[in-house]
């Protein structure tokens, strides 16, 4: 609106010079129609920085190409001309990606189970220009969002959860998540740090054995996990039956003795 504004002004003092020109004189008429034109310009320019200059916010940079190197922007702006410049956004905040490994997906151990495990990952492109840079260009001209990020980073968590879980049996990766994260991230952040990426954290939130029903007879790592199971289970049931009847002895013995006393008691009395 401002913009069309500004152009209709300059024009009608241009044209008002020209129609006015006999009464104004020459010098008058070269002053308006020079105001008008001066007016355009100004329109022209200022419409031109209101939509080609962009400016960053607090929370994102973006990354310049075309027409030389690529510019990193951040904390000001730049102009950018469409299709000698391409912009992509670049987010700053801290993103959550979320690994979810469960049923065949799941884990194996190092005892040759699996489990289930469901975990976060906390990442963010740090506020400096090689970052930025380096995470641009690992998208390409995509933006820096966390479905993008998921797409570019989830094999490498994935495959960093696998290499940790492979050296830790199951009760150890359940009693010691704190170690667990912390392999995790160890392998994990040098291969974000390629892509201008940083692990900020990493939480393991849920962890348990893969229930028997996903297990297949055919593989051979299902095959020995199952059979420990059993091993484990039927090794417990024995034991834990074991200690109930222990139980129950004990207690019938020990109402056989009380009762014992009690008839010696009994006994001691009469007698007396």
């Amino acid at each position: 609106m401002f913009a069309v504004l500004g152009v209709l002004v300059g024009l009608f003092m241009m044209a008002a010079g020209f129609i006015f020109r006999a009464d104004l004189g020459s010098v008058s008429t070269i002053l308006i129609v020079a105001a008008g034109g001066v007016v355009i310009f100004i329109t022209a320019l200022l419409t031109a920085v209101t939509k080609l200059y962009r400016k960053t916010t607090a929370h994102e940079a973006f990354v310049r190409t075309g027409m030389g190197k690529a510019k990193v922007v951040l904390d000001g702006g730049s102009f950018v001309v469409p299709i000698i410049h391409r912009l992509v956004p670049v987010s700053l905040e801290t993103m959550r990606l979320n690994v979810d490994r469960r049923g065949t997906e799941a884990l194996i151990t190092g005892d040759n189970l699996r489990v289930d495990i469901a975990g976060e990952f906390f990442i963010k492109v740090q506020p400096q220009a090689d970052d930025i840079l380096n995470a641009a260009r690992s998208l390409g001209e995509r933006s820096i969002s966390e479905q993008n990020i998921a797409g570019l980073v989830m094999e490498k968590l994935i495959s960093a959860l696998r290499t940790v879980a492979a050296t830790k049996t199951l009760i150890e990766l359940h009693t010691k998540r704190d170690e667990f994260a912390s392999a995790v991230q160890a392998i994990v952040t040098q291969d974000l740090q390629e892509n201008g990426l940083t692990l900020e954290s990493v939480t393991i939130s849920s962890l348990d054995q893969t229930p028997l029903d996903f297990l297949k007879d055919d593989n051979i790592f299902d095959a020995q996990g199952k059979r420990r199971i059993t091993e484990t289970t039927q090794d417990q049931r024995v034991k834990r039956n074991e200690i109930e009847r222990n139980a129950e002895r004990g207690i019938r013995q020990k109402d056989v003795e009380t009762r014992k006393e009690i008839l010696e008691l009994d006994r001691d009395r009469e007698f007396a």
